[in-house]
Order: C-alpha cells, then sequence, then structure tokens
C-alpha cells in the first residue's frame, strides 16, 4: 500500500538468537507461555512454546529473559509534541474557555521552548515503550526532532481556514515523499512520513475539508480530523451559537467563515463527501449510535484518546459502541495540555478499569493504530517474517488477574525496557 513507511532499525540485530519469556504476546493471536521467539538479525523467523522452538533449532543461542512478557511497542496514533512545553492547562470552565488558554499561550511560544518540550516529550515516548507515534504539527519542528529520535513516525501538517488553496501548498511544502519514506539513513527526514490533517470542522472551511479528502483520496493516504469531541461543537455546528463560536469571534474570525451548518458534527462531514476509509477521525466522544454505524459503513479509522476525553468533556468515548458495529479505534495520548501523560499503557488502563475486553485495548493500542495510519506489517504485531520493535514488560508469571491485564497495568507503571536492552545485558 502506498504512504507505509518502514520502521528503523529495531536494535535487536544480534545474529540468530532464541529468546525464553514467560509469554510472548503476538496480538494477532493468543499469549504464547512459556514463549519462544526465533530472530535473525531482528527479523522474527519463527514463535511458539519455547521448548518446541529449542527442538527445532539446537543450534541457537538462548537468551532467557526476566519475569515478564514480550510484546511489539505501542503505536501512538495521536499526539501534538509542539505542544508538550505548555504542559498541562486547567480545564476548570468549560471547553470554550480551555480553548482559549491554549490559544494565548501558544501566542507566546518561541522555537527554542517549543523544541525543548518536543524533545522531552519524545524522552518520555521512547520511556513508555513506544514504537510508532502521529504526531499533528502546527510549526513544522518536530518532523527533525521524531528523525533523530528511535522512534517511527507520521508527522500531519494541520490546516485551519477556509482556503482551500492551504492544502496543495502545504503539500508542496511539506510532503513531497507523500509516496512513501526512504530507507536511506542519511536522508535527514527519511523515515519520518509527513501528510496532513485539519484540526475541526468548526476551523476548517468547507472547501478546505473537501479539498484534503480529495488529495488523500488522489495520494491513497490517511488524513486525520478531530471530530465530535465536545459538546461545545456540537452546539455551534448545529445552532450556530456557545461558547466555541465566541472564542473564534474573540481570536478575530469573521463571522460568515465560521462554518454553521445546521448539523451534528459527524453528518456534516458526510455531507461535505469527508468521510472514508482514509479519515482517522480523532477523539469522536460526543458521537451517536447512529453516527458511529455512519462511520462504520463509511470505514472510517476512530482514533480515542481516554485521559484527555475524560478530562475535556467529564466522559470517556463510546469504545464498547464502537466496537459493538465494527469500527477498530486507534488509541492516542493527546498533548499534555489535556492527557494524562504520554504513556500509552495509562490510556489502556483507563479503558481496563472502564470494562473494555483488554486483549482488545492490546489491539487499540499496536493493531488497530498500524491499520489507521497504513503502516507495513513491522508494526503492531509479531509475526514471522517482520521486524518488530520489542518490548518486555515487568509482570508475575503468576499474576491473578490474568497475563494481558497484568501487561496493562506493569505499563502504566513503566516497568517496561526495550528488548535491545535485554539483549545487549543492560537494564
Amino acid at each position: 500500500m502506498t504512504g507505509t513507511c518502514r520502521k528503523k532499525n529495531s536494535g535487536t540485530d544480534f545474529g540468530e538468537i532464541l529468546i525464553a519469556a514467560d509469554w510472548i504476546v503476538p496480538v494477532t493471536a493468543a499469549p504464547i507461555a512459556p514463549g519462544g521467539l526465533l530472530l535473525r538479525d531482528g527479523v522474527v523467523t519463527a514463535l511458539g512454546r519455547f521448548e518446541e522452538l529449542r527442538s527445532r533449532h539446537p543450534g541457537a543461542p538462548v537468551h532467557r529473559l526476566p519475569p515478564g512478557a514480550v510484546m511489539p511497542g505501542v503505536i501512538n496514533a495521536h499526539t501534538h509534541l509542539e505542544l508538550a512545553c505548555l504542559g498541562p492547562i486547567a480545564i476548570d470552565a468549560g471547553f470554550g474557555c480551555w480553548l482559549s488558554r491554549v490559544a494565548s499561550g501558544k501566542d507566546g511560544l518561541d522555537e527554542a521552548t517549543i523544541l525543548a518540550g518536543i524533545r522531552r516529550a519524545i524522552e518520555e515516548l521512547e520511556a513508555c515503550g513506544t514504537a510508532y507515534v502521529a504526531d499533528i504539527s502546527n510549526y513544522a519542528l518536530s518532523p527533525a526532532e521524531l528523525a533523530a529520535s528511535r522512534l517511527g513516525g507520521t508527522v500531519f501538517h494541520e490546516l485551519i481556514g477556509a482556503n482551500a488553496g492551504l492544502v496543495d501548498e502545504a503539500f508542496a511544502r511539506h510532503c513531497p515523499a507523500i509516496e512513501g519514506c526512504s530507507d536511506d539513513a542519511s536522508a535527514p527526514l527519511g523515515r519520518v512520513r509527513q501528510l496532513l490533517a485539519c484540526h475541526t470542522p468548526f476551523s476548517a472551511g468547507p472547501e478546505l475539508l473537501r479539498r484534503c479528502t480529495a488529495l488523500a483520496r488522489e495520494r491513497g493516504v490517511p488524513w486525520s480530523l478531530h471530530l465530535a469531541e465536545s459538546a461545545e461543537e456540537t452546539e455551534l455546528l448545529l445552532h450556530g451559537r456557545g461558547a466555541i463560536f465566541d472564542f473564534l469571534r474573540l481570536r478575530g474570525i469573521d463571522e460568515r467563515l465560521i462554518p454553521r451548518p445546521g448539523q451534528k458534527p459527524v453528518p456534516y462531514i458526510e455531507s461535505l463527501g469527508c468521510l472514508d476509509e482514509r479519515l482517522i477521525a480523532v477523539h469522536l466522544t460526543q458521537a451517536s449510535k447512529d453516527d458511529l454505524a455512519l462511520l462504520a459503513r463509511r470505514s472510517v479509522k476512530p482514533c480515542v484518546c481516554p485521559s484527555s476525553n475524560r478530562n475535556l468533556t467529564g466522559r470517556l468515548p463510546p469504545v464498547a459502541a464502537m466496537l459493538h458495529v465494527g469500527l477498530r479505534p486507534a488509541l492516542g495520548t493527546d498533548s499534555p495540555l489535556s492527557g494524562d501523560a504520554l504513556n500509552l499503557f495509562g490510556e489502556m488502563e483507563i479503558l481496563l478499569d472502564a470494562a473494555i475486553d483488554p486483549a482488545t485495548i492490546l489491539s487499540m493500542a499496536t493493531l488497530y493504530g498500524a491499520e489507521a495510519l497504513e503502516l507495513s506489517a513491522d508494526y503492531g504485531r509479531i509475526e514471522t517474517g517482520n521486524q518488530p520493535a520489542l518490548i518486555h514488560l515487568d509482570i508475575s508469571p503468576t499474576d491473578r488477574e490474568g497475563v494481558l491485564p497484568g501487561l496493562i497495568r506493569a505499563g502504566a507503571r513503566r516497568r517496561i525496557r526495550p528488548l535491545e536492552r535485554l539483549l545487549a545485558g543492560s537494564s
């Protein structure tokens, strides 16, 4: 498929090695215990029960891991790294007031401050078992920082306004290699794919939304849109009033350019012809059952950010309802402005406590994220022939809650190490 991007070297290029672990968690299959994983220069050549693999490959050197589980690194499908420097912003006076505070904070930013925040955020992502991150960019500063890190990444350059020409202008400026990422390590941004996004249905005009949709279809790549995030968004689009309308006017936006279609967010985007398999619809906290059924018919890829959604709106996204209609939601942390942290396992734990099936939660943080971002088979799973970035989580073999809940809770408490460190003999 076009627009995919192979990952960076996994760091597990130790020739052939047979790994013995309490559990191997492939994601696309049930956990294997006691697990075995045969790697050759970082590529998975076999996986299964350890004793069976050892009998079939008697010459392979064995590395026994500490108690715990091996799984693919997680995919954080929605972040705002360039806003990490602002830290948490108080959410005590409604969504519109929060937007105003964010805008005021952005007004005072300088490049050095933004870059320092991005670097701290990348360090946190790496420490939390992240293999790949999708970032929303307003300043075009995160691509180079991600390229210098060990993370794979897609950067969505976010568009705001009524001018549809912004789409082609931004494409020409940021996305010359849109068809895929180079494997050439000397290419400065070779392994960071750059695509486009629109901010929201209330801040991007209808022609801008249509053109972004058309370009994604032409190029065969995903695009991103914050959609149905808050009751205030619905109030503006449906009734043409409310806190967001007031915020936009205070920011100097001409009232005639503020979308007020008399429709709720999801039907409005449908009326523009923008719902299809290329769209990553982020949040959907306010989406109804009918909305979700429509999104499923159009093969839209949802992405939810539980801690941000809970903090900003007082409710979690309707994940169970999404799953019921056949949607496969990816998982993101959102920015530190509204989310709890950049640890995707913390987001998983929120869903675990909300009684979502742990195997599904794990898929949301890995496989479904890879599907939404249209990544190569190296991401989101452990399968023969792929080259995954692997992580090890410190969980007890006798964990009473079970391996998958135990894995999620261990990750939320940052008991995570890249497998390459264990193979290198480092803690």
